[in-house]
C-alpha cells in the first residue's frame, strides 16, 4: 500500500505541475495578446494623428489659395458651404443611420485590420456619408416620383436653405470647380508640392551633365536647347497636364515622367541634318545612360535626322519612367 500511495502521490503531483504549466502558458498568451492590442492601438493612434496633421496642413494651404482667389472665389466657397449645410440638414436622419453603420463597420475593421488599413476605413466612411448627403439633395432638387416630390416639398418648406438647389446645378458646380482650379493655378508652389515636382522648375543634374558634355563635343552656337517648359511654366508643376494652361509637350520626361522628383529628364536640341547626327552620336559617347535619343518631327514622332519633317533631337536619360527608345545614331 505505501508503494501505491507513493505512486498516486507522484501522479497527483505531476498532474498539478501540468495544470500549473498550462495555466502559466495561458497567462503568457493573454499577456502577449494584451501587448499586441496595446501596440495595435498605439499604431492606430499614431496614424490618426498623422492623418489629422495632413488634413490641417492641406486645409491651411487651401485657405491661403482661397484668400488669394478674391471675392469671386469666396462667393463660390460660400455657395458650396451652403450646399453642404443644406445637404447635411436634409439628409440628417438618413445620414445619421448610414454614419452610424459606417462608423460601426469602421470601428470593427479598425480593431481587427492592420494599422495601414485605418486610413482606408476613414475614407470609406467619408464616402458613404457624402453619398447619402448628396443622394438626398439630388432627390430633393430633382423630384421624379411621389416620394421624392413629397420629400422635396417638405425639405424646401422647412429645412433646406434658399439657393441650395441652384448652387448644385451643373452651371454653378462648373463655376465653383473653375474657381477652385483658378486658385490652384495661382499657387504654383502648392501645385508642385501636390505633384511632387521641384519648385521652381529645374533640370535633373544628370541631364545638365549630358547637355554640358554634348556642348563640349558639338558646336551648338545658335542651337536652341529646351529641357523644362519655359513657354508654359505652370505645366512644370502639373506634370504636363493642361489643367491651368496648354503645355509645350505631352506628359512625359520633360516634366519628370510619372514619378520623377528631380526636374526635367529630357532635352530637345533644335538640330537636324548633319548636326542632328552629331548630337545623337555625342549623347551616346558621353556615357550617361539614355532612355530615348532620336530626331523627331513636330508631333514627337521619331524620324531620321535627314528627313524633311525633322525639327529637333529629343534625348531623355534612363532615370525617366516614360519614353521608349530608340537610341539612334542618325
Amino acid at each position: 500500500m505505501p508503494i501505491l500511495d507513493e505512486i498516486e502521490e507522484d501522479a497527483e503531483q505531476e498532474r498539478i505541475e501540468q495544470e500549473y504549466q498550462q495555466e502559466l502558458e495561458r497567462q503568457q498568451q493573454l499577456e502577449r495578446k494584451r501587448r499586441e492590442q496595446e501596440e495595435k492601438k498605439r499604431r492606430i493612434e499614431q496614424i490618426n494623428k498623422q492623418i489629422a496633421e495632413q488634413v490641417e496642413k492641406y486645409g491651411a494651404r487651401a485657405g491661403t489659395s482661397a484668400a488669394e482667389a478674391g471675392a469671386a472665389e469666396v462667393g463660390a466657397a460660400a455657395a458650396g458651404e451652403a450646399a453642404v449645410a443644406g445637404g447635411a440638414a436634409a439628409g440628417a436622419g438618413t445620414a445619421a443611420g448610414a454614419s452610424g453603420a459606417a462608423a460601426a463597420a469602421g470601428g470593427g475593421a479598425a480593431a481587427t485590420a492592420p494599422a495601414w488599413g485605418v486610413a482606408l476605413v476613414v475614407v470609406l466612411i467619408v464616402v458613404v456619408i457624402l453619398v447619402v448627403i448628396f443622394g438626398t439633395l439630388y432627390a430633393i432638387c430633382n423630384p421624379s416620383g411621389w416620394v421624392s416630390r413629397g420629400l422635396s416639398i417638405a425639405a424646401k418648406a422647412t429645412i433646406l436653405p434658399d439657393g441650395v438647389c441652384e448652387a448644385l446645378n451643373s452651371s454653378s458646380l462648373g463655376n465653383g470647380i473653375g474657381s477652385v482650379t483658378a486658385a490652384m493655378c495661382r499657387a504654383p508652389a502648392d501645385l508642385a508640392a501636390q505633384n511632387n515636382t521641384p519648385y521652381p522648375a529645374q533640370s535633373d543634374p544628370q541631364l545638365d551633365q549630358l547637355i554640358a558634355c554634348v556642348r563640349s563635343r558639338v558646336n551648338l552656337n545658335g542651337v536652341a536647347i529646351a529641357t523644362y517648359d519655359m513657354s508654359h511654366p505652370i505645366c512644370n508643376y502639373t506634370r504636363g497636364q493642361p489643367i491651368c494652361d496648354a503645355c509645350s509637350h505631352g506628359p512625359g520626361c520633360h516634366y519628370g515622367g510619372i514619378g520623377g522628383n528631380t526636374g526635367a529628364l529630357a532635352v530637345d536640341f533644335a538640330a537636324v541634318g548633319a548636326r542632328g547626327v552629331e548630337v545623337l552620336r555625342a549623347a551616346i559617347a558621353c556615357g550617361i545612360p539614355l532612355k530615348r535619343s532620336t530626331c523627331e518631327n513636330s508631333s514627337g514622332g521619331g524620324v531620321l535626322c535627314s528627313d524633311p519633317s525633322a525639327t529637333h533631337v529629343h534625348t531623355s536619360i534612363a532615370t525617366c519612367d516614360q519614353d521608349n527608345g530608340p537610341i539612334n545614331t542618325q
